[in-house]
């Protein structure tokens, strides 16, 4: 009977002792872990960060393409420039400048 008592408590101190290394192991796996998910989530914010800067200069460089084909073959838009960035006219053209009324 007593030989039965001593086993069965071996067996429970097996399984008291079992569950506190898995437990060890847990912790140890958390603290070894988790400095690097951090790092991870930090890097994918840089990366969605940069895909948008990305996005931007794309867009970007799409309207400046479209603009410099627009100069070197639309005669009408550059005449819309001339006329809106240097004030030009054409001649026969009178333009009319209107003071603003004083209240």
């Amino acid at each position: 009977m007593r030989n039965k008592k001593q086993n069965a408590s071996k067996n429970n101190l097996k399984k008291i002792l079992l569950v506190v290394i898995v437990i060890l192991f847990v912790f140890l796996a958390i603290y070894a872990f988790t400095p690097c998910i951090i790092e991870q989530r930090k890097l994918n914010k840089q990366i969605a960060n940069l895909e948008n800067e990305i996005r931007k200069v794309r867009e970007s460089n799409e309207k400046l393409t479209k603009e410099i084909h627009a100069l070197k073959n639309d005669p009408l838009y550059i005449e819309k420039l001339a006329r809106k960035e240097l004030g030009l006219i054409r001649s026969g053209e009178v333009i009319y400048k209107l003071k603003p009324d004083k209240e």
